[in-house]
Formats: C-alpha cells, structure tokens, sequence
C-alpha cells in the first residue's frame, strides 16, 4: 500500500482541522475571574440608632448590602473570609464563585468591598460546571485539604 502525502497543506486544509478539533472538544475551556460591578452601602446594626454596635456579648463589625447588574449575580451563601478579615469567597445559587477585599473603617468595621470578581465553580475533575442542574448551589462546607467543598446535587465541587 502507497500513501503519498501532498509536500504542502493548504491553509483551507489547517483552518478546517483547528475548527474541527475545537468543536469536537468534549469540555468548556475554564474561565478566568471575570471582574464583577458591584453596588454596595452598610447596614447598621438598629437602624433606629446607627451608632448601636453591641448587643449583650455580640459586638457588631458591620454589614453590607451588595448589589450588582450582572446576570450571575445573587444568592450567595457558603461565606468563608480570610483570618486577617481582608479577603472573601462566596458561592452563588446558579454556581458561581465569587472573590473580592473587605474595606474596613480605622475602628476596622466593614464598610464595603473592592476588586469583585466572579467565576464559575469547577467540578472534582477541574473542569467549569457546565449544566444548571450541578451549578445549583447547596450548603457549602469548609475543607482543610480542598479548601472549600460545595455539594451541587449530589456533585462534589472544590474551591
């Protein structure tokens, strides 16, 4: 049997083979953290008395109310923030991971959040979920090894 191999593949030829490949790829190429506009203002403890920050032993540090235009947006849950109260990470119902900073006042009392950015949640196999079904978000839980593990019915996601 011969095979003879044309010494020059035409540009056609290549274009058409990358498309293919592309199109035939069985999983999402993950996403980078996409910035995230974000609206936020403080809420007080007693809106009667703003200035109120303890009650019995609990001594209010501060509350936010976030707003934001995008679609992926809302319900979020699972808040884990860092020791030194800088940095958060959230999950949202429809599986989005969202990370930002906590500004905090000189009594270092939050008072907003900076440099928002959302991503989609990525399943054991590190891949972004894909079908709304295991985006659904559920009850999160802290993980020394994994950092943090959501389960999406009944997917076990890391992040």
């Amino acid at each position: 049997m011969t095979i003879s191999v044309s010494p020059q593949i035409p540009g056609r030829t290549i274009l058409l083979a990358g498309i293919l490949v592309l199109a035939l790829t069985p999983h999402p190429i993950a996403a980078a953290d996409d910035p995230l506009e974000v609206s936020y203002h403080p809420i007080p403890l007693d809106e009667t008395a703003p200035g109120t920050t303890q009650v019995g032993d609990l001594t209010y540090r501060g509350d936010v109310h976030l707003t934001s235009p995008g679609r992926r947006f809302g319900g979020l849950s699972g808040l884990i923030v860092t020791q030194d109260a800088c940095r958060f990470k959230t999950v949202t119902d429809l599986g989005f991971k969202l990370e930002g900073a906590l500004i905090h006042n000189s009594q270092r009392h939050l008072t907003g959040v900076r440099d928002m950015t959302i991503s989609p949640l990525n399943g054991v196999d590190g891949r972004p979920l894909t079908r709304k079904k295991t985006r659904t978000q559920s009850p999160s839980t802290f993980c020394p090894t994994a950092a943090w593990s959501s389960a999406l019915n009944g997917v076990i996601v890391y992040w």
